[in-house]
């Protein structure tokens, strides 16, 4: 497919779209993460890498590329920042109109950025567009799933129905991927600047942050599957996680490894940044009531969540 030309491109040469990709230790997929982005049918954006003190051949490969395209810019940090902050960094780092974070095993079909940005100019009323998504596991294609749940509400003028729609849903729909949506670069900055000067408990990239960017926003849904996010095992919530577990385990005591790997949280993986489920209930109580809603919602939405994750009541 040839690609179209990013149409209007602003005054400064700069690009219409900035991708960012917070990249650690991908050299196995990294590759394909980067050509699927060069593929894209709207050309006309730029492609941020911070390399976050890789110590494989990541640097490598992300160099190779930096000299083939120059819509890449390869930032190789002299130190391991960490999770949270090497999405900022490519955030702060951007210069276009919108943005996306774009993860270093993910993949994007080739109409993601012309579907998005079509939706995104012809709506001014909007400030970020989502699309589905398929799940693939590292084991095998058939453990894939394609998520259906419907993110038609973020277009929903009412910000209390918006967050109340979300905390409803169940996380393994993949909701918390709502921070992967393709933004306005202006209400990205607000969402993650406001939360970042407030006084929340190791709020990552998700998380919390989604209650308040859709508190502040509305969206659109692409009603299309436009890229597959990658998971080493089997995506949340897959049917066959509680005897996929126990093998894995097994297979991995038979190499001599921890059997502990399988079964970890994000929080296990980021032990500095993520945050506890109680922090995360602060974190949502604080973000509601940082966007102006009344005590009465906030305490409504924050024990939704406490239910569901039987958390006992202070």
């Amino acid at each position: 497919m040839a690609r179209e030309l990013g149409r209007d491109r602003n005054p400064e040469g700069v690009p219409r779209i900035s991708l960012g990709m917070p990249a650690y230790n991908g050299e196995k997929y990294i590759r394909k993460a980067i050509e699927s982005l060069l593929e894209q049918t709207f050309a006309d954006f730029e492609l941020i890498i911070s390399d976050d003190a890789s110590t494989d051949k990541t640097e490598a490969i992300c160099r190779e590329f930096a000299a083939r395209d120059r819509r890449i810019r390869y930032v190789r940090q002299s130190k391991n920042l960490g999770c949270g902050p090497n999405h900022k960094f490519v955030l702060d780092d951007a210069r276009g109109n919108y943005f996306r974070w774009t993860n270093d095993d993910d993949i994007w079909m080739p109409t993601y950025l012309s579907e998005c940005i079509g939706a995104a100019d012809a709506d001014n009323s909007i400030d970020f567009v989502v699309t589905r998504h398929r799940a693939t596991s590292r084991i095998s294609f058939l453990f894939n799933k394609i998520y259906t749940c419907d993110y038609s509400f973020v277009a929903e003028s009412d910000s209390r129905k918006r967050v109340e729609i979300f905390s409803k849903m169940p996380p393994s729909s993949e909701k918390d991927n709502l921070c992967y949506a393709f933004w306005k670069r202006h209400a990205i900055l607000k969402v993650v600047s406001d939360i970042k000067s407030s006084r929340l408990n190791k709020i990552l990239i998700g998380g919390a942050m989604n209650e308040y960017a859709l508190a502040l926003y509305k969206g659109a849904l692409v009603n299309k599957v436009l890229w597959h996010k990658s998971y080493k095992y089997l995506p949340p919530g897959h049917g066959l996680h509680p005897v996929l577990g126990p093998i894995v385990n097994v297979y991995r005591l038979l190499q001599g490894r921890s059997t502990e790997y399988f079964h970890k949280t994000r929080r296990d993986v980021f032990p500095d940044d993520w945050p506890t489920p109680l922090e995360n209930l602060h974190n949502i109580e604080s973000v509601l009531s940082l966007a102006g809603f009344d005590r009465e919602f906030t305490l409504r939405i924050v024990d939704q969540y406490r239910a569901r994750q039987k958390i006992p009541a202070p």
